[in-house]
């Protein structure tokens, strides 16, 4: 057990597990343009650790699960809303096999970062389908116990979601400048 000031002066008490501990840091760092790259570099840090370790631990029944979420985004190719929801299904998935409590938590955090922004990435549905392809490179490295191959492929997916996250921020800067212009 832990306890905690509130903002009011008051105290209640918590668990000690790392998804409480670390709750706060979901709300200390947001997504900005100025930010964008600390923090996909914070998360390639998180998530191709996890995928190394999970690429260790998985056992057949984490392949299996991982190999239904693979089938389940077939399903959804054409509805961001369900691949954004078996997305971070997968991204979770990946993290409890790891097993690293803490590891899981930040990567949850820095998932869940400008949300936002990716919600409005993933209505492109050509980048649903590539999400897909990138998906089943990691789980076939998993699969096959390979850490490096699974540690390469979640390298080039989060590479390929900054780049769709950057290309939707820029466009928001673009359009905010447009109407800066035109309301002079």
């Amino acid at each position: 057990m832990s306890s905690r000031l509130t903002t009011a002066g008051g105290a209640y008490v918590t668990d000690l597990k790392a998804r409480t501990l670390l709750a706060p840091l979901d709300f200390f760092i947001s997504l900005s343009p100025s930010n964008l790259a600390d923090v996909f570099e914070s998360r390639s840090i998180i998530e191709i650790e996890i995928v190394r370790k999970a690429a260790v631990n998985a056992t057949p029944d984490d392949v299996e699960a991982l190999n239904g979420m693979l089938a389940a985004h077939e399903k959804v190719l054409t509805d961001p809303v369900g691949f954004r929801i078996l997305d971070a299904r997968f991204h979770s998935q990946l993290s409890e096999i790891a097993g690293n409590s803490v590891l899981e938590r930040i990567a949850y955090g820095l998932y869940n970062m400008g949300l936002d922004i990716r919600r409005r990435a993933t209505e492109n549905v050509a980048l649903i389908r590539r999400s897909l392809g990138e998906h089943t490179t990691i789980v076939r490295a998993i699969e096959a116990g390979d850490s490096t191959a699974a540690a390469t492929a979640m390298a080039v997916h989060l590479a390929h979601i900054e780049a769709s996250t950057r290309a939707v921020i820029e466009e928001d800067v673009a359009a905010f400048s447009r109407r800066g212009r035109t309301s002079d």
